[in-house]
């Protein structure tokens, strides 16, 4: 009988380290991607000003060729090694097909609308995500979760009630912004499935790869096969910075933050956090792009805010009955 009393103490105290070590992970993650998200939130701003010089193609081309660049060196010197075989390669290939579709819908959406609104679009992607992790992933999220979600779509429909009336989304610019909202949705759940089977490096240099090699084809196209005409831009002095910070902060940086929480976090929750990028995309629209705030366009900023807030506080339906990773 005491030995029995021993065991279930022993068991009873193994889950409660357990359960700390995963709440401290998921806290990690949790920050992590916050501040891959405020990273990314400069990315509109940043992409606006390189299309200056570079057309949205050719611009997504030189992000991706300098990425890729800088991630295989790790490779060829033997310092990281990259396994992308196994029998659960579907799940990274479904990512890696919906990756350009995003990227895509991304650079000409912050063309035909501009850096702000398509951040915002970003805001309508949990309950997207929400949907598709309950299906696919029986990730079923918590009532807290559920009425935190509502808070940045409303704010977001507030941001692009004010867009309309000042003439900023256009047929076009919606098109895009939807483009953005459900790619980032697929993202997030394709994302999750692999993360069981893949590094977050192995992910990322998978994802710059593809990209790379998808926005080359494309720029090269664009350019009727002249690669003189295509190189043009980085022969422009002011287009170098604004590249550097694309490719050092944005396509690399955020993706591996992002990568790293996508095994820690629920899918809902990983998404919700995201809407982060909607806040700083507001202010660096504002302050560098000199782009219109309203007392409405501002109230949807703090709604979304709230909703970041409350999610991050919220634990899903899914963790607690002892499912995840």
């Amino acid at each position: 009988m005491p030995n029995i009393i021993i065991k279930g103490n022993c068991n009873s105290y193994s889950n409660k380290i357990r359960t700390v070590m995963e709440t401290q992970e998921e806290k990690k993650a949790a920050l992590l991607l916050i501040i891959g998200n405020a990273i990314y939130g400069f990315n509109g701003v940043f992409t606006r000003l390189g299309q200056q010089w570079a057309s949205p193609l050719a611009l997504l081309s030189f992000r991706f060729a300098f990425s890729l660049l800088i991630l295989a060196l790790p490779v060829l010197t033997g310092r990281v090694r990259i396994r992308l075989r196994g029998g659960h390669f579907l799940s990274l290939l479904l990512l890696l097909l919906i990756e350009p579709v995003y990227y895509f819908f991304e650079s000409f959406s912050i063309k035909y609308t501009n850096a702000t609104y398509t951040g915002l679009a970003l805001a309508l992607s949990p309950v997207s995500s929400a949907l598709l992790a309950a299906l696919f992933l029986h990730e079923l999220p918590s009532r807290r979760e559920v009425f935190f979600c509502m808070f940045p779509v409303a704010g977001a429909s507030l941001m692009a009630l004010v867009g309309g009336q000042l003439g900023i989304l256009t047929p076009k610019g919606l098109f895009c912004l939807a483009g953005v909202c459900l790619s980032t949705a697929g993202i997030r759940l394709f994302s999750k499935s692999s993360s069981r089977y893949y590094s977050p490096y192995e992910r990322t240099f998978a994802i710059i790869l593809v990209c790379f090699l998808y926005f080359t084809m494309k720029a090269l196209q664009e350019a009727h096969m002249d690669l003189g005409r295509l190189l043009a831009p980085l022969h422009e002095p002011r287009f170098l910075p604004v590249l550097a910070f694309l490719v050092l902060f944005c396509s690399l940086g955020s993706n591996l933050l992002g990568n790293y929480a996508t095994a820690k976090l629920s899918v809902v929750r990983y998404t919700t956090l995201n809407s982060v990028s909607v806040l700083f995309s507001l202010f660096s629209g504002v302050v560098f792009l000199k782009e219109p705030l309203t007392p409405v366009s501002f109230a949807g900023a703090v709604l979304t805010l709230i909703g970041v807030v409350g999610i991050g506080h919220a634990k899903s339906a899914h963790n607690r009955v002892g499912g995840g990773r």
